[in-house]
């Protein structure tokens, strides 16, 4: 297959066509940010400059994509440093292009003002998710440039967000600093009345290199220098118990009232229904997400880390989006395929339907593509319990 891969090849990996839903992440910003969170992925990738996305990056993207359906994901870094005009012109284009466009922007919290939050009002459409990992304790990964500590700052934030009524979700990264504190930080959501979800996302993190051109704190340079085991990473183990024990923990005490959990709540769906919105559970994998940057180029899903981008357009002025996703894409065949064929009678396939193929990938690549797979087994027999 001289190192491509075709897709289309496996039901569990769809290949892409003409009117299927396509999830959009512009990184507004690029790796920029007012944190250094020491995990961050979006730091250690090469970035040629500190550049926003300018109107005719999104205008060009939009258009490529007429014929798709859309979701679109605001992103960085942190999208709000580039400031409030630049943003209300970009989601003013977004939304006089697609009318009906779902927006989500993640955003660290730390910036959220009243007129931020006069924005937001203008625009239903547009949903909000703040990160954080701790409300008073497991936030501590999460630091500012001058390496403080932003817990107040994000805090304040979300304060600005309740004071307007905003509606708004939480992003956990569930890392070492505060895996078995999630009943705590469900006990703190649950007090927010304008929280609505609560995300947990796993810190599966056994990269060690960093961007020779994005700057980071000496904090977090000193944290790299251990090597393969980083201080913050969690194992497959390590995340399946989280997840049970917030699901046990939000239905004991009846949070389901108040803000959904996930991904709790996909696995549920997965089970009663065989659907859900999470791109690791459908056929509809990494080729249905693209991220845009700052320097106009693109990539597939922004977790997968061969580094492979294109341009947005060709030397001639063509769009290269659809010929990108519809057809041959250069990533890792061999790996990928093989993970696909090891699906084969797997008593949870027609449920997990292959997994994530990032982490997938990345865990194969270390000897863990077992225990990534032990971990949905897992997973899924506890909620097939719990429905």
């Amino acid at each position: 297959m001289s190192g491509q891969f075709r897709i289309g090849q496996s039901p569990l990996c769809h290949q892409v066509r003409r009117g299927d839903h396509i999830n959009v992440i512009f990184k507004l910003t690029g790796a920029t940010c007012n944190l250094d969170c020491c995990y961050c992925f979006e730091k250690r990738r090469d970035y040629p400059s500190h550049r926003t996305i300018g109107e005719e990056l999104v205008s060009s993207t939009l258009s490529q994509l007429a014929a798709y359906e859309l979701s679109i994901e605001l992103h960085g870094g942190e999208p709000l440093l580039v400031g409030l005009p630049h943003f209300t012109r970009l989601l003013d284009l977004i939304i006089s292009s697609r009318p009906d466009v779902s927006i989500r922007l993640q955003t660290n919290g730390t910036l959220i003002s009243e007129g931020w939050c006069n924005l937001f009002l203008r625009h239903p459409q547009l949903s909000v998710g703040v990160s954080l990992d701790g409300f008073q304790a497991g936030n501590h990964l999460r630091y500012d440039n001058r390496e403080r500590d932003s817990t107040g700052a994000v805090l304040a934030g979300m304060s600005q967000l309740e004071r307007h009524g905003i509606d708004y979700g939480l992003i956990r990264v569930c890392s070492k600093d505060n895996v078995g504190q999630v009943g705590d930080y469900l006990d703190l959501a649950a007090v927010r009345k304008n929280v609505k979800v609560v995300r947990l996302l796993p810190c599966f993190d056994d990269g060690t290199a960093l961007s020779s051109n994005v700057p980071r704190t000496a904090r977090t340079r000193q944290a790299f220098a251990v090597g393969q085991d980083l201080p913050w990473s969690i194992s497959f183990e390590d995340f399946a118990s989280e997840v049970m024990a917030a699901y046990d923990h939000w239905r004991g005490r009846g949070y389901f009232e108040r803000f959904l959990l996930d991904p709790a709540i996909d696995y549920l769906k997965m089970g009663l229904s065989g659907t859900c919105a999470s791109c690791h559970f459908e056929a509809r994998k990494c080729f249905h997400t693209i991220a845009v940057y700052p320097d106009g180029t693109f990539s597939l899903c922004d977790e997968l880390d061969d580094g492979a981008r294109w341009p947005l357009t060709s030397s001639d002025g063509a769009g290269n989006i659809p010929n990108i996703i519809e057809g041959w894409t250069e990533i890792d065949a061999p790996l990928t395929e093989s993970l696909l064929r090891e699906c084969e009678g797997c008593d949870v396939r027609a449920l997990c339907n292959g997994g994530c193929i990032a982490i997938r990938r990345r865990a194969a690549r270390v000897g863990r593509s077992e225990a990534y797979c032990q971990m949905q087994r897992t997973l899924f027999d506890h909620f097939s319990v719990m429905a």
